[in-house]
């Protein structure tokens, strides 16, 4: 059979045409902006990935790009994400140059605190770039990041890095550089740079496998976020100036308990030591407020509460949460609400300097009362989980410490083999980390609305929960009685001397689908508490 062959000129023809196709049919930079315009995640998310795999600079500054004017806050923490991801040298040297020329801007804290869950070496020059000529928040979390890189030149970043502190100036960044140094080597040499530079010392020439020795390194399962975190300045807070509040007014007439949350046992898990506390102790003319340096409440049901030793739900809904009861024998009608004179004592408690956690149906029985005109709730949301994200510019604050950070894997070590040269890992692959997680809303939990713009922060948002009327979509907020946004931690350059704090969120703590999104919450409060025990150090005993 004769076999036939297409003339050279046709074949040129065709395989321009081809080429043409390809190219037009390949352009990232037109498909993400096209995606961006359109709010279209799954295709952005597509696009993203493609870029991420392209891993140059010229990826790098189409993601760049994509980011003026900004995007909605999923978007924003897709492109965010993705350029985390990116490991050529030329493309981490190009987020290096832009995350310091635009230091004082929300987008380059957030790009840097999108960096967190990496933890490839790639990253060290960045991160060393930053230590280098950052503001001293971003310091802290280039610090904070480095303690999550198991290699020698992270210690070798780390040590020459603590041998130019001060003492006595700088005490955030010693802080934050010991327990950098603590999380890699699984060493503990105190908590003074001398101490560890002595060590480094001796250790500095030793095989790699004799010096880094993380709590996680062993394969050992992690079932709660202090096999993995700093701890220090959580367990030596005193057990009489932390007071966790739950109904106790049910107690007797009903066979169950009337709280939704029982705080007090993830406390208990942790570590952390405190007092429960009734709502009627609260109430009583011999508590203390003087003494409390934080309450923190459970979420608990106060209005018209139906109470029986036999009270059994099962009649008509009479609410989100309630129902009518089918029970027998005596029963009473009665609210726990806490009353107009304890709502002022806590106000009064916070203005002096108190911390206030609260969660959920706290909104309407706690903080629209104590704190008028700076938050509310609209509407009850529906039992659903949404997807969490760091509200844009907030990554770095200090409560969200560890909160959008993956626990350390069992399943990938992070010290390179014998046979990889450290600092030459090839990428971070897709679904090895993700900034966002997820969390369980209970059905009849009240939304978050913001009144007072300039005095609260939110720092966990729901893109899920975004409309006209909420546009923050807040998940977690918090604020300062004296009006001030929080802008750093503990510390004597601290920014906010005076007065308490609030922090609440919506849903509660043990009702999270899984042990990833339930540290999320967990770390927001252990972070709370650390800072209230770093601002309290002249009343410790």
């Amino acid at each position: 059979m004769r076999k036939r062959f297409l003339p050279p000129t046709l074949v040129v023809i065709l395989t321009a045409l081809l080429f043409s196709i390809t190219l037009w049919a390949a352009n990232p930079a037109q498909d993400l902006q096209n995606g961006v315009q359109k709010k279209d995640r799954t295709k952005v998310k597509k696009v993203v990935e493609e870029l991420v795999s392209q891993n140059d600079v010229k990826a790098c500054n189409t993601l760049l790009d994509a980011l003026t004017p900004p995007p909605d806050a999923g978007i924003y923490w897709l492109i965010l994400e993705g350029l985390s991801r990116l490991s050529n040298s030329d493309a981490i040297s190009k987020l290096s140059a832009y995350i310091l020329t635009n230091k004082t801007k929300d987008i380059s804290r957030d790009l840097l605190g999108a960096m967190k869950n990496n933890r490839s070496p790639t990253i060290l020059p960045l991160l060393k770039d930053v230590l280098g000529k950052g503001p001293e928040d971003m310091k802290i979390e280039s610090l904070h990041q480095l303690g999550s890189i198991q290699t020698k030149e992270s210690l070798e970043v780390l040590f020459a890095f603590i041998a130019t502190l001060d003492e006595k100036n700088d005490k955030d960044l010693v802080k934050e550089t010991i327990g950098a140094l603590k999380r890699v080597t699984g060493a503990d040499k105190g908590n003074y740079p001398a101490s560890w530079l002595a060590w480094w010392k001796e250790n500095e020439n030793k095989q790699l496998t004799d010096i880094i020795k993380p709590k996680t390194s062993a394969g050992g399962a992690i079932n709660s976020v202090k096999d993995y975190r700093d701890m220090t300045g959580v367990e030596d807070l005193p057990k009489e100036k932390v007071f966790v509040v739950r109904n106790d007014r049910c107690d007797k007439h009903y066979q169950s308990d009337r709280n939704y949350d029982k705080i007090q046992e993830v406390l208990t898990k942790l570590g952390v030591p405190h007092t429960v506390l009734g709502k009627s102790e609260l109430e009583s003319d011999s508590f203390n407020w003087k003494e409390a340096w934080v309450l923190v409440f459970n979420c608990n049901y106060y209005k018209d509460l139906h109470c029986g030793k036999d009270c059994k739900g099962g009649g008509v809904a009479t609410g989100a949460r309630t129902q009518g009861c089918i029970g027998t024998g005596d029963h009473m009608n009665h609210d726990t609400e806490l009353s107009n004179q304890t709502i002022q004592k806590i106000k009064e408690f916070v203005e002096s300097g108190g911390y206030l956690f609260t969660e959920d149906l706290n909104i309407r029985e706690i903080i629209v009362r104590a704190f008028k005109g700076i938050i509310t709730d609209t509407k009850e949301i529906t039992d659903q989980t949404v997807q969490i994200l760091p509200a844009p510019g907030a990554i770095l604050h200090p409560y969200l410490k560890y909160v959008f950070e993956a626990p350390p894997s069992s399943d990938a070590p992070a010290i390179p083999s014998s046979e990889e040269k450290s600092g030459e890992t090839q990428s971070v692959k897709p679904g090895e980390f993700r900034i966002d997680s997820e969390w369980k809303i209970d059905n009849g939990s009240p939304d978050i609305k913001i009144l007072k713009k300039d005095v609260v922060t939110v720092l966990v948002m729901s893109p899920k929960l975004v409309n006209k009327s909420n546009p923050e979509g807040a998940i977690a907020v918090t604020w300062g009685v004296s009006g001030q946004n929080i802008v750093t931690t503990g510390g004597d350059k601290s920014s906010y001397a005076g007065g308490g704090r609030v922090l609440h969120v919506m849903s509660h703590f043990g009702h999270q689908k899984s042990k990833v999104d339930e540290f999320a919450l967990q770390n927001l409060i252990l972070n709370f508490l650390i800072e209230l025990n770093q601002r309290r150090p002249k009343a410790k005993k």
